[in-house]
């Protein structure tokens, strides 16, 4: 008789209190608003991203034509790869970024499109997909834009 009060709960519970089948019922549904919620949050991320990267591409085409009514000289790194990769590209970059800022050659890093290098001169394009060694990278350079860049 003692411990019959250590029971009651276990009792109530497996009795269908209509509290305890009231309190269930709301908790399911709060799960579900919660579920639906997270599916529209997922939703909005992948809409802002794909509206981002819409955005972005348009940018790129504007300065594009940029480019090319200027004449530009542009390098483009292109960083959307995987992690090794993108070390290399950026460390094949480096060695000769402040001597292209001297020629008159901007560098710009974009997430845009593809992994690699983009060279622009004007209306003339050299795409080149995935990362060099700086002294393959400093060759490719050179050729394109008829400069020397390496000692």
């Amino acid at each position: 008789m003692k411990f019959l009060f250590l029971l009651l709960p276990v009792i109530l519970i497996s009795c269908k209190n209509p509290r305890v089948s009231r309190l269930e019922e709301e908790n399911a549904a709060l799960r579900s608003r919660i579920d639906s919620m997270n599916s529209q949050k997922e939703v909005m991320v992948r809409r802002s991203e794909e509206m981002v990267l819409k955005a972005s591409i348009r940018a790129k085409i504007a300065y594009d034509s940029v480019i090319v009514a200027q004449n530009m000289k542009v390098i483009r790194v292109n960083e959307a790869c995987g992690t090794e990769t993108l070390g290399a590209l950026l460390r094949s970059m480096e060695e000769f970024e402040q001597k292209l800022e001297e020629l008159g050659i901007q560098v710009i890093y974009t997430k845009i499109t593809g992994c690699g290098y983009e060279l622009r001169l004007g209306s003339h394009e050299k795409i080149i997909e995935g990362a060099l060694t700086a002294e393959n990278l400093a060759g490719e350079i050179e050729e394109f834009y008829r400069i020397k860049i390496s000692e």
